[in-house]
Parts: C-alpha cells; sequence; structure tokens
C-alpha cells in the first residue's frame, strides 16, 4: 500500500485508489502512470511524453499514439478529482506533465518540499489558456467592426 497523501493510498496489486472511506478502481496503466509521476513528484521532476510512454507502456514502445496518453491523463485526472486531488496533476506548457501535490506530508523532509514549491513557483511560461482569452478578444473585436462596416455599406441600409 502506497500512501500518495494523509488520507490517500494506493493499493499497487489490486489497482485501487482508497480515499477514507472509499474506493475507486483503476486500470493497470493508469496505476503506472500514477506511479511514474508520482515517483518524480519529491523532486519536482517533469515528464515528457518520451519519457511517459515507456513506463506506461513497456510492452509497446513503439506505435503509442500522444492521443493515448492525453486519454489516459484525462482519466487519471476525473478519478483523482474525486480523491481531491484534481489539480494533483500539472501541465507543463512544452515541456509535459508534472504531479504536484496539494500539501506535504510531515514524513517528508524540508528539503523536498522546498524543492518541489520552487520548481512550481519558478515556472514563467504562459499558460496557453491565457493566449486563448486574448484570441478570443481579438476575434471578437474584429469581427465587430467587419459586421459594423457591412451594416453601414449595405445597399439596402443607404439612404436614396
Amino acid at each position: 500500500m502506497l500512501k500518495i497523501t494523509r488520507d490517500v493510498y494506493l493499493d499497487c496489486d489490486s489497482n485501487k485508489i482508497i480515499h477514507g472511506k472509499n474506493i475507486f478502481v483503476i486500470t493497470e496503466k493508469e496505476k503506472r502512470l500514477l506511479l511514474a509521476l508520482w515517483e518524480h513528484a519529491s523532486q519536482g521532476n517533469t515528464l515528457n511524453r518520451e519519457q511517459l510512454i515507456p513506463l506506461v507502456w513497456p510492452e509497446r514502445k513503439n506505435g503509442v499514439a500522444e492521443t493515448n496518453l492525453l486519454q489516459l491523463i484525462c482519466k487519471l485526472r476525473r478519478t483523482l478529482r474525486y480523491c481531491d486531488l484534481g489539480e494533483a496533476i500539472h501541465t507543463v506548457y512544452r515541456q509535459g506533465y508534472r504531479f504536484i501535490l496539494p500539501f506535504q506530508d510531515n514524513e517528508q523532509d524540508d528539503s523536498q518540499s522546498k524543492n518541489t514549491q520552487l520548481s512550481t513557483s519558478t515556472d514563467t511560461t504562459p499558460k496557453p489558456s491565457y493566449w486563448r482569452f486574448t484570441r478570443l478578444i481579438i476575434m471578437f473585436i474584429t469581427a465587430s467592426i467587419w459586421l459594423s462596416t457591412i451594416l453601414y455599406t449595405a445597399p439596402f441600409l443607404t439612404k436614396k
């Protein structure tokens, strides 16, 4: 039994996540993904797709599509949301994935928690959601200008 947080455990033998009295069954691949991310969480390491695919699919090193990994991460995030760990798998833009716990247990030494906090706070890459919002605003302004010029120059609206 692997302790992930104070009240979340992973039973590696039966592929179950135990959160209090709730038990969530996960697949073997979800377990491998969770273990790979959790093992690198103490150092604050980011794992890219090329590193994760052989860890999750050791039997198929070639021929694993990136969409398979994305779907697996989405499925694991959905399960972790029920354990109050919905934000634990963090996407580092153009670098990979990192497992960040919402708090550090008392058993871990302070140097590990400081390393994890430093590595998460020094990430200065812009998140793509901000760029999407900016693009949406620009598209809205462009559409408004285009629509207003069409309405003002339309032949059926001009006075004779």
